[in-house]
């Protein structure tokens, strides 16, 4: 009999992945996911593998839960609630509560799980840290709205200089929104019960994932998605801020090899690892690479003054610890983009889903406009 997985949120963008990775393996999966209305309008995805067993409800449906953790040996947990809307509790809802109960349940019924491995985010590290030209380091909070709504984007020191970024390393975290506060606390339930309980976890903090799969419908589902949105509908994509933030985006098949790296390997056991693309980008220029991609060089992208309240000025990861079990990054930006562009044209695009998702965020105000009182 083989082993069997439970994949929480399998359904999802990375979940559904990493089923088929594991599936190929020959692991036995089950998924359980709720199929949640804002990424999948309630309905099963078409990619969904069906050689893996799919349990629709929800990861704080206690009794469900419990019945799917008594039947496996691993636990994946992709469930999240991610979105730039200001429904705060829903975010320790899902994140926090959810994995939480993952423990409780291992705990009381006193379950023989091998590990569990955690998906976090790159944006538990807020701003990350920051240097001046005389080495000093800067560790800054999130930025005010009273500063971006007179545009001024990055971080200076008491001298006005700007300050650079770094590359942040898995030792730090300062979360400055919902999202990431729900997820860093989504890294302590695990590392800290998993080792006070004897349940090896593992924290994967991803990158911006990009590839095929990511929901049409998602408005945090990021800039691959509304990129390419906008360019398969001539339409130029609006930048916000100036385009100079930078991010390290990875492909979604490098994210699948650190998963299953981390449910291979026991040395990895008890820590948090980076996942991210190695090479920096700003926003401005994954926007071009789409645009080279489609051919359409000559749609400009729009860069109309406005931020989104909560965005992270720059974030780049230090992925040199998970490289250490073997791991790297090999598929590039061009890669992702491509890969999605494909998974367009083999799917019906809804529309008015552009307009949809922006007026969401606009009616909530989370896009405003520079110098708007």
């Amino acid at each position: 009999m083989s082993e069997r997985v439970l994949v929480i949120g399998g359904a999802g963008f990375i979940g559904s992945h990493t089923v088929d990775a594991l599936v190929e393996v020959g692991l036995d999966v089950l998924v359980l996911d709720s199929l949640n209305e804002r990424i999948h309008r309630g309905k099963k995805p078409n990619y969904s593998n069906p050689k893996a067993e799919l349990v629709i409800g929800d990861i704080r449906d206690k009794s469900l839960l419990t019945r799917c953790l008594e039947s496996v040996n691993y636990v994946y947990n992709f469930a999240a609630y991610q979105d730039y809307l200001t429904d705060f509790s829903e975010f320790f809802s899902i994140n926090s509560v959810g994995s939480s109960l993952i423990y409780e349940v291992i705990v009381e019924k006193k379950l023989k799980i091998e590990k569990v491995i955690i998906a976090s985010s790159q944006f538990v590290q807020g701003e990350g840290i920051y240097t001046d030209s005389n080495g000093n380091y800067f560790y800054p909070r999130s930025r005010l709205d009273k500063d971006l709504k007179n545009g001024i984007w990055d971080f200076y020191n008491d001298d006005n200089e700007k300050l650079d970024w770094s590359w942040t390393s898995e030792e730090y975290s300062q979360p400055t929104n919902s999202y990431s506060m729900s997820k860093f606390s989504q890294e302590m339930i695990g590392i800290n019960l998993g080792r006070q309980y004897d349940i090896p976890t593992v924290v994967l903090r991803y990158s911006i994932v990009q590839g095929s799969r990511q929901s049409f419908f998602n408005t945090y589902s990021g800039a691959c998605r509304i990129f390419c949105l906008h360019y398969e509908n001539n339409i130029p994509p609006i930048i916000f801020e100036d385009g100079k933030m930078c991010r390290d985006f990875v492909n979604i098949n490098d994210v699948v090899s650190a998963n299953i790296i981390a449910l291979n390997k026991d040395e990895v056991n008890g820590e948090i690892f980076n996942i991210g693309g190695g090479k920096a980008y700003t926003v401005l220029e994954f926007a071009e690479e789409v645009a080279k991609c489609y051919e359409k060089t000559d749609i400009q992208p729009n860069i109309p003054g406005e931020y989104r309240l909560g965005d992270t000025r720059h974030a780049c990861s230090d992925i040199s610890k998970m490289k250490k079990f073997g791991w790297e990054p090999n598929q590039s930006i061009r890669d992702s983009i491509l890969d999605y562009i494909e998974y367009l044209h083999s799917n019906e695009i809804p529309p008015g889903i552009l307009s949809e998702t922006t007026r969401n965020m606009r009616s909530s105000g989370v896009i405003k406009k520079v110098g708007f009182r």
